[in-house]
């Protein structure tokens, strides 16, 4: 659910805002450990203490910080006096959800008076991975679609606003609600030739814009750099990286990469252990 609908597949911004993954070598094994054979990252187990111990964090995280009465006061920052009221929420028919938890995210559809397109507000929940991994991840999931919204043709939602500050409220960020399928559903069933044609162009296309423009640097775009710049100012943090944090592993983290080979040469130092 961290995906954004584009047309009649989702487009993920947060694979967009981050380069290919840093990965970290395994930690040592313990008794605390439960072997896995799933988890695809260098081959190492789950820390299944750490993720329960995580879980426990984000339930009591939206028991106490969340809910519909912080997603509408989140709205009605930005709604100017406008009337804000839980919205439809997104799926198809009787399937729609006024409120969706992700992996990383908890969603909630707003109807704001007179605005003809569903609002989403979207708070990142603490407790996954540290307060600072967290913040830069909405920092660069933001900029990147600002980025995207405002000089591409990519189809992502605009971004109404977003709250980057804990002082007295939480993290979150409101985005404009787009129709569409979820890739998954969509590939679950048997899809005819002419939708699956439908869905390679729309791919197509997409590459096809960005590489229209190019960065000279491989990482993550943040808010605090020019908005019609595609730079990178932070260095590649994307979700397999993420996953080792969440097992305890933190991989290094470096600046922008300025070619293919440091990047690679920087993902070797990660596997090998050495940071030299």
């Amino acid at each position: 659910m961290d995906c954004l609908p584009s047309r009649i597949l989702h487009f993920d911004c947060s694979a967009m805002s981050h380069a290919m993954a840093a990965q970290a070598p395994a930690a040592a094994q313990s008794d605390h450990v439960t072997q896995r054979t799933d988890y695809p990252y260098l081959g190492m187990p789950h820390n299944e203490i750490l993720r329960k111990q995580s879980a426990a964090r984000v339930a009591q995280y939206k028991l106490e910080i969340l809910g519909w009465e912080t997603a509408l006061s989140a709205a009605k920052k930005f709604s100017n006096g406008k009337v804000c009221s839980i919205g439809q929420g997104s799926g198809l028919g009787l399937s729609r959800q006024p409120q969706v938890q992700g992996t990383f995210n908890l969603c909630f559809w707003i109807q704001v008076e007179g605005e003809s397109r569903q609002w989403v507000v979207r708070f990142p929940l603490k407790g996954i991975t540290s307060d600072d991994t967290t913040l830069a991840r909405m920092r660069s999931e933001i900029a990147t679609m600002q980025f995207l919204h405002q000089y591409t043709k990519v189809p992502v939602p605009g971004v109404i606003g977003y709250n980057e500050n804990e002082n007295d409220f939480p993290l979150f960020m409101i985005l404009e609600s787009v129709e569409g399928i979820r890739m998954s559903a969509f590939l679950a069933i048997d899809v005819p030739l002419h939708l699956l044609d439908r869905v390679f162009k729309d791919l197509s296309r997409i590459h096809l814009e960005l590489l229209s423009h190019p960065s000279d640097r491989i990482g993550m775009l943040d808010l605090s750099q020019l908005p019609n710049s595609p730079t990178p100012t932070l260095g590649p943090y994307s979700l397999d990286a993420i996953e080792h944090e969440r097992d305890g592993v933190h991989t290094l983290k470096s600046e922008p990469l300025t070619s293919s080979r440091k990047y690679y040469e920087y993902k070797c130092r990660l596997v090998s252990g050495n940071s030299a």
